[in-house]
């Protein structure tokens, strides 16, 4: 059985003629093949594109309100709260901040940059 001699063999005679079996003619032309295609693909297109469409605006809006969700979260639960504490206390940072509005010039600095091929080489303040 397994790699060995073969006591027996029996050759089965006319065995290929079964392969062969006849088949019917094709009922339509090469034209009305090609037309149905056509025809189909104009009827059944737009059904399987709106699904489609359908499909991922439904898979979208999913994606949409998970993100608004945690957007949503991260507002009411951390940046707002923040915000207002912020707020609160925006005298004492302000006090810190170590440029004082008294110290700000009304005019504005005119600067003249010196380029080299898009890159600042040297910025100098002009003195009027």
């Amino acid at each position: 059985m397994f790699g060995e001699l073969l006591m027996m063999y029996n050759d089965i005679y006319s065995l290929d003629q079964v392969r062969f079996r006849p088949r019917p003619n094709d009922s339509l032309t090469e034209n009305q093949k090609t037309k149905l295609k056509k025809e189909y693909k104009k009827k059944y297109e737009q059904l399987f594109k709106n699904e489609e469409t359908t499909e991922k605006k439904v898979a979208s809006d999913i994606v949409k309100d998970q993100r608004k969700k945690i957007r949503d979260d991260f507002l009411d639960n951390f940046f707002i709260p923040l915000r207002r504490q912020y707020e609160q206390d925006i005298s004492k940072y302000q006090n810190l901040f170590p440029i004082k509005e008294a110290d700000m010039d009304k005019d504005l600095a005119t600067t003249k940059d010196i380029f080299s091929f898009k890159e600042t080489i040297s910025q100098r303040k002009i003195e009027m």
